[in-house]
C-alpha cells in the first residue's frame, strides 16, 4: 500500500520515486533500522529500445559493509601495520 501510493504519483525520473518510497517506509515503520529498494521500470523511454532501468537504494543497517568486507579490511590493515613495522 505505501508503495503503490507513491508509484501513483506522476515523477520524471525512477530515482525520484524511489526515494519518496524509501521515506515513506521509514516514516511509516519507526522501528525500521535501515531500507533496501530496488525499482525497475520495463521499457522505459530512453530513445531507443531499452529493456528496463533500474536504481536500488540502501539506508541504515543495509548500508552498512559485509561483516566479510570488515574482516577483508582487517586482515589489510593488520598487514600493513606489519609492513610499516619492518
Amino acid at each position: 500500500m505505501l508503495c503503490q501510493a507513491e508509484i501513483r504519483k506522476p515523477a520524471q525520473l525512477i530515482e525520484n520515486v524511489a526515494q519518496r518510497m524509501v521515506d515513506r517506509i521509514e516514516d511509516h515503520f519507526e522501528q525500521v533500522r535501515g531500507v533496501k529498494l530496488k525499482l525497475r521500470k520495463l521499457h522505459p523511454p530512453l530513445g531507443g529500445r531499452v529493456g528496463s532501468a533500474s536504481i536500488e537504494i540502501t539506508t541504515g543497517i543495509f548500508d552498512l559493509p559485509s561483516l566479510r568486507t570488515l574482516r577483508i579490511l582487517r586482515k589489510l590493515s593488520n598487514n600493513l601495520k606489519e609492513l610499516r613495522e619492518d
